[in-house]
């Protein structure tokens, strides 16, 4: 039945069908587009939610483990101090506020299971803290004491309640990771972990049940090391305030497992159990939350501007995608109807009236025949048909009385002529097809040309030689050389010295599959141009087949710049921006290095803490903009009274520290702290003000301690010592 279809009919059913996919089309990408809008808002509904749950439980860990209600409760039957049951009912409160916001949340049957679970812990605490103040007041031990509160309390309940807590919070990512991380850090020091097994070291020391304790703490301290370890080289890329933070809690494991390996008395314990009262630990929980919520804040917005970018893009498409369908459409039907169907038509009309006159003699003329394609060949075609026709009418009434044989050998003519017009229609058509082959050869090499020319990375194939074979116009911008003068050379002209003289050996290697070197993998290298500049550059390298023969394709980009960003990002982290001095950051790093080096080597060290006298009225008077202009000029005291090696810094405010290192002659900073001190007495004169500051310093030497924080303690008793003397003056610490 389709072969007796008309052209017209053809004509309308091909553009209903291209009708019929454009609203395919236009459907499909109207869901597609609620399906991505209904996602992101679901996307962001969670993130919402599941950030909440990790805030609250690392809350939940705060309130109830370390510097919370088991830290609290234990030093109150350890020290039996009256101030901590205050602390105790604060801690209580904190937990309860925690889980009533844990209330407000879309919570599972096993997370309502918990909250109830701790609930119920908290109203025991509440009544054996009532016991535990009648027990000291009968002076019972603290051994005694807690074995009577473990007969009322099981914290086994709570300690799985925490963990059904953690479980329920899914990964969402690498900040996420840090989340759960840090969750893990607080349950491995808090309730269930470190300050409940050190506490009870010191209350059990002389029992039965020290051994098991020991056991359970060296477990906790194990446990801590091993999720500090976690979060340094777990791919989560800590900063520096993070990798501070780490530190001040690696520091307090430390010590504790130095008390357990040295087996003190509960006497000398206590001199030292202050390293789990102190700030620094919760400082570093608290520092480590703020970074990571800052970055996951970060992540999410990043995060969601993509998705709602993604959308726009969409939009965007599906609207360009419309309009090339619609002019495609119309394109095609005006093209199918005016310059196809229609002169078919007229051709076949012409045809007809050939077929139905064969008898007689007209002329038909084709306004067809001046195309030149197929329709022209074609009218051309009917016209010389026509002529033939006339023609033959003509020379059969002159030979109507020619013989059969004559007749005969006019046929065979005939067919003759006619196979010869096949020949050359079936000559022309291939002729057609080649010549529109060629054209979109060029076309696609001329495609391929701009989109290299337009890319601003360089671009080199080589082969399995080493040997140049191609380069793009970046490549010559890059470089310096011109593409005839790279093309035949071999790439190691791009590389510095070693590196080119052993580059044949990498080409081998990587040919032959030994090379440990990835593709697609972005490397660092270092490149040289024409002129014999060196610059650093990321090589990402690919392999393709040519004609059967394995070419090696590298793309280079110059990251120069970025290289200069990254060191200058570097330097701010670790400068004090106004007065160009190295800042907290920095300070803090250089100490814990001399330290070492003083550990290792035997190498001292003096700590100089000064601290400016009369500065805060010169804020007060003259302006923060006086201030500024003075604290510069400090600085520059400081650095001229002072040598390379040695390390200047601001601390803040107006408080600043000096690290004096060693130097052939005896290690004495009273020299240089009295120059200081000389220097600083000069008046400072401003553009309208005249001033005079002066400066109290304390000194320590590396020789009486080598603990970081106990130098910097040494050089405040020192600093307060000088301040006390009557100020512009210096002390050094003494034993």
């Amino acid at each position: 039945m389709l072969k007796h279809l008309k052209l017209t009919t053809i004509g309308n059913l091909f553009f209903s069908f291209i009708i019929i996919v454009l609203i395919v089309i236009i459907c499909s990408n109207f869901i597609l587009n609620s399906k991505i809008s209904f996602i992101n808002t679901k996307w962001e509904l969670f993130q919402s939610e599941q950030a909440e749950k990790a805030h609250l439980e690392n809350s939940l860990h705060t309130a109830i483990g370390y510097g919370g209600l088991i830290h609290e409760f234990k030093n109150y039957i350890l020290y039996q101090n009256p101030a901590s049951i205050y602390k105790i009912y604060s801690s209580i409160g904190a937990v309860h506020s925690v889980l009533h916001q844990y209330k407000h949340l879309k919570l599972s049957t096993a997370e309502n299971a918990a909250i109830e679970d701790i609930k119920a812990l908290l109203g025991r605490y509440d009544i054996v803290l009532k016991q535990v103040t009648q027990l000291i007041k009968q002076n019972k031990t603290p051994s005694e004491i807690d074995t009577v509160v473990q007969q009322v309390i099981d914290d086994t309940i709570a300690i799985n309640s925490l963990k059904i807590l953690h479980e329920q919070i899914p990964q969402l990512g690498d900040f996420e990771s840090k989340v759960h991380i840090i969750a893990d850090l607080r349950a491995a020091i808090g309730y269930a972990g470190i300050i409940r097994y050190f506490k009870n070291y010191i209350i059990y020391y002389d029992t039965d049940s020290i051994r098991e304790i020991e056991i359970k703490l060296k477990k906790s301290l194990k446990l801590t090391q091993e999720i500090i370890i976690k979060y340094s080289k777990h791919n989560l890329d800590p900063n520096s305030a993070e990798e501070i933070a780490l530190k001040y809690i690696e520091s307090m494991t430390q010590k504790i497992s130095e008390i357990i390996v040295d087996k003190k008395e509960p006497q000398k314990i206590d001199e030292v159990i202050q390293i789990n009262d102190k700030d620094l630990v919760l400082r570093g929980l608290e520092m480590l939350d703020k970074e990571i919520a800052t970055q996951l804040t970060t992540h999410n917005k990043n995060l969601s501007l993509a998705i709602k970018n993604g959308i726009q893009f969409l939009e965007i498409s599906t609207f360009i995608m419309i309009i090339v369908i619609l002019i495609v459409a119309i394109f095609s039907f005006w093209l199918m109807k005016w310059h196809i169907i229609a002169p078919i038509l007229r051709i076949v009309s012409k045809m007809l009236i050939i077929i139905d006159n064969q008898d007689q003699e007209f002329t038909i003329k084709l306004e067809d025949r001046v195309r030149d394609n197929e329709l022209g060949k074609m009218a051309r075609s009917l016209e010389i048909f026509n002529d033939n026709i006339t023609k033959r009418i003509n020379a059969e009434t002159k030979l109507a009385e020619t013989n059969k044989e004559m007749d005969a050998y006019l046929h065979h003519i005939d067919k003759l002529h006619e196979g010869s017009e096949k020949q050359t229609e079936q000559v022309l058509e291939l002729a057609e097809e080649l010549s529109a082959a060629n054209k979109y050869a060029e076309e696609e090499s001329h495609r391929a040309n701009s989109i290299l020319s337009a890319v601003h990375d360089a671009i080199i194939t080589v082969n399995t030689h080493g040997i140049i074979e191609n380069v793009n116009p970046s490549t010559e911008e890059m470089f310096g050389y011109r593409a005839k003068e790279l093309i035949g050379r071999n790439v190691s002209i791009f590389m510095p010295e070693p590196v080119r003289s052993q580059h044949n050996n990498y080409i081998h290697n990587f040919v032959n599959g030994e090379s440990q070197r990835e593709i697609f993998t972005p490397i660092e290298e270092i490149a040289v141009s024409k002129d014999g500049r060196n610059f650093a550059v990321e090589i990402t390298i690919n392999t393709m087949k040519i004609i059967g023969e394995m070419k090696i394709i590298g793309v280079i980009k110059d990251i120069t710049e970025r290289k200069r960003w990254e060191k200058e990002i570097k330097r701010l982290a670790m400068t004090d921006p106004l007065t160009g001095l190295a800042n907290r950051n920095q300070y803090s790093l250089q100490l814990e290095e001399a330290t070492l080096l003083f550990k290792r080597n035997k190498q001292a060290f003096a700590l100089l803490l000064i601290d400016l006298d009369k500065f805060k009225p010169v804020n007060d008077t003259y302006g923060h903009q006086v201030g500024d202009i003075i604290l510069q000029h400090i600085a520059k005291v400081l650095k001229q009274c002072c040598r390379k090696i040695d390390t200047v810094s601001r601390l803040g405010g107006d408080e600043f520290a000096i690290i004096l290192m060693p130097t052939e002659n005896s290690l004495d900073a009273t020299v240089p702290a009295q120059r200081i001190i000389n220097q600083l007495l000069k008046p400072v004169i401003t553009k309208e003000h005249t001033i005079t500051i002066g400066a109290s310093i304390g000194i320590s030497y590396s020789n009486y301690s080598d603990d970081v924080e106990e130098l910097q303690r040494q050089a405040d008793i020192a600093l307060y010592q000088a301040k006390e003397s009557g100020r512009n003056t210096y002390c050094t610490f003494q034993k």
